[in-house]
C-alpha cells in the first residue's frame, strides 16, 4: 500500500470516528453518551430515563471504494473541511 493511500486511508478513519451522540439537555458527568439503553418514543429517541437524545454524525462518501480516497479531495483542502466539522462541535 503507498503512503498516500495510508495516509488517506488514516483520514477516512478519523473521520468516521468523529461520529458522535449527545443529549439535547447535555450533563457533562454523564459524558457523550446517556447511560442504558436508547429507546424511542413515537419519533423521539430517548435514553432510560425518558429524556430526548440528538445523535449527530459526520460523514464523508468514497472511502469505502477500491481505492480508499474521500470523495471531493481533489477539490477541498481536507485540513480546512477537518477545522470546519470541528468547528462545527463535531
Amino acid at each position: 500500500m503507498s503512503v498516500p493511500r495510508v495516509v488517506l486511508s488514516l483520514l477516512w478513519c478519523c473521520l468516521a470516528l468523529l461520529m458522535t451522540v449527545q443529549e439535547v439537555v447535555a450533563d457533562p458527568a454523564d459524558g457523550l453518551l446517556p447511560p442504558g439503553y436508547l429507546s424511542t418514543s413515537g419519533s423521539q429517541i430517548i435514553d432510560n430515563r425518558g429524556r430526548p437524545v440528538r445523535i449527530a454524525a459526520v460523514g464523508w462518501p468514497g472511502g469505502d471504494d477500491d481505492i480508499f480516497v474521500p470523495i471531493g479531495l481533489n477539490a477541498v483542502n481536507y485540513k480546512k473541511t477537518i477545522s470546519d466539522i470541528k468547528t462545527l462541535g463535531f
